[in-house]
């Protein structure tokens, strides 16, 4: 990975942080090159807007739990140890990313169905 792969990791990963404290809405493209250590234009460099690092950050966690999966899924010995690790570890993403984002828990519970 070149330097530019590795701030642009940084950037992700402090984005995610800071959008998962303050939610999309308040956070800033200033916010997120303060707490990366970079300038503003190096924000640019990588993405459009706030928008497109937020999409970049929630690509990236979907890209991990696919990981995950793909990993339990070649540890099974047996198709019902795969159905068990898949459904855990697709559990577990959806509650990490829910605790992470909060403010998406939130916006969302109050729009559940009810039956």
């Amino acid at each position: 990975m070149g330097k530019v792969e590795i701030k642009k990791e940084i950037v992700l990963k402090v984005a995610q942080e800071i959008f998962a404290k303050y939610g999309l809405t308040k956070t800033t493209i200033d916010d997120i090159a303060k707490a990366a250590g970079v300038g503003k234009s190096s924000i640019y460099y990588y993405f459009k807007n706030k928008e497109d690092i937020f999409r970049a950050v929630i690509e990236s966690q979907v890209q991990m739990v696919g990981d995950r999966i793909k990993n339990a899924i070649d540890a099974a010995k047996t198709p019902k140890d795969i159905k068990w690790y898949k459904t855990a570890h697709t559990i577990h993403f959806i509650d990490s990313l829910l605790y992470s984002f909060r403010w998406l828990k939130e916006k969302f519970s109050s729009c559940s169905p009810k039956f």
